[in-house]
């Protein structure tokens, strides 16, 4: 029969109950009964019962009382894991001799249990280990199927904001691209990074560098470009100038220059605009000059 303690709360179970005593079984029914026997059913090494012969190793133990009819009884540690502890009682109602080849024997079967029950043992903490990497595996594909939802979401929700930034730069891109006011972005040094269609259809000349705003400029009241990155850094928001660009023949132009800045506050470029108020000039001019032919 084998016998099996837990340590935590002191229970005995009995496999094999059914070559088991009656009045045996129905004493460990009672857990405080059952604790008379644990010191000899998981001692330490192991031990030997001889009923009839004149050879004992203890004069009395709880068993007489219910297993007296077995003249040979041997009890073996097997195994201790954690908290628990195994072993076996092996009884006959013949007496054994009390010799070495008879411990041999015993000590051989004690040795190839041990090693049965270490193999069960390592299977089961195969198998403990297998279901928990499972578990772990289970959990780590929910954390990717959440995280993969949330992408999808994410992506979902890119693609609307950017199906509405689309939306608005090719409302912007109408209203820029048909408008006859020309209208640039330079930067800090005046090239020119965009322009819209207005800026070709007027037949602006320039210089050299063509690809420089300030090549376009004649005679008006423009501060120059370093002047205007000055008075945007000391927080002027917005510069008006009146000046000449050469067309067919010199024409006034407004100007209006406005500062585009990052994340962090600094000038990255220059938004302009310009709207040709040639005539209204010239009758300022007239005006002030009436007798100027």
């Amino acid at each position: 029969m084998f016998f099996y303690r837990n340590e935590e709360d002191q229970a005995i179970i009995i496999a094999g109950q059914k070559n088991c005593p009656k009045k045996l079984l129905s004493e460990f029914s009672d857990k405080r009964n059952s604790m008379d026997f644990s010191p000899f059913l998981f001692s330490e090494k192991n031990s030997y019962f001889y009923s009839n012969s004149s050879i004992k190793e203890s004069e009395s133990t709880p068993f007489d009382k219910y297993l007296g009819i077995y003249q040979t009884r041997v009890i073996l540690p097997i195994i201790t894991v954690n908290t628990s502890k195994i072993s076996i009682l092996l009884l006959s109602k013949k007496e054994f001799k009390h010799s070495q080849y008879f411990k041999i024997i015993i000590e051989n079967i004690q040795a190839q249990l041990k090693s049965s029950f270490s193999r069960i043992l390592y299977q089961e903490q195969l198998i403990n280990q297998a279901e928990q990497l499972e578990e772990s595996i289970k959990k780590r594909v929910e954390d990717y199927q959440k995280m993969n939802r949330e992408l999808i979401g994410q992506i979902h929700h890119a693609k609307n904001e950017i199906m509405k930034l689309n939306e608005h730069l090719n409302l912007y891109r109408s209203i820029v691209e048909k408008q006859k006011d020309i209208i640039l972005r330079i930067n800090k040094e005046g090239s020119i990074l965009y322009h819209n269609p207005a800026f070709q259809k007027l037949g602006f000349l320039g210089g050299k560098d063509k690809n420089n705003l300030l090549c376009y400029f004649g005679d008006g009241d423009f501060p120059g470009i370093d002047q205007v990155n000055k008075e945007f850094e000391e927080g002027i928001q917005q510069i008006n100038c009146k000046i000449q660009v050469q067309l067919e023949t010199l024409v006034w132009f407004s100007f209006f220059f406005t500062p585009i800045k990052n994340k962090r506050g600094l000038i990255i470029e220059i938004q302009v605009s310009g709207r040709n108020f040639n005539l209204s000039k010239s009758l300022e001019i007239k005006l002030i000059s009436p007798n100027d032919k």
